[in-house]
């Protein structure tokens, strides 16, 4: 999609792609019906991304449209996933002397 003012102006053609990817499909006597999960990420952003960066943030939209129940659309968002991915850093620098302190063998008398 090009040319959009800002990520809500997609809602209309999204909505649109979920309904055609669930119209039923009639093939000899069966009725066929598939749902879609979308995600949804935009370019150009804050920082400049490659096109596998896009790819990991369209596919990370997806997985949360999917939990959150599939056949909806979710769009991804770059100031969350940042914040979220500080804390992750947060916690991992903190865990680290951690994983490097040996404990103490105990062994229990025979």
């Amino acid at each position: 999609m090009l040319d959009l003012d800002d990520a809500e102006s997609s809602a209309p053609v999204l909505n649109r792609l979920l309904e055609a990817a669930s119209e039923l499909v009639q093939v000899g006597d069966l009725s066929l019906s598939v749902t879609a999960s979308v995600g949804v990420t935009f370019y150009p952003q804050e920082f400049d991304l490659d096109a596998d960066s896009l790819l990991r943030q369209a596919d990370q939209a997806m997985y949360q449209a999917k939990l959150a129940g599939g056949h909806r659309y979710h769009i991804f968002d770059p100031e969350h996933d940042h914040i979220v991915r500080g804390r992750h850093e947060n916690w991992s620098a903190s865990a680290r002397p951690w994983r490097r302190t040996s404990l103490p063998s105990i062994t229990s008398p025979r």
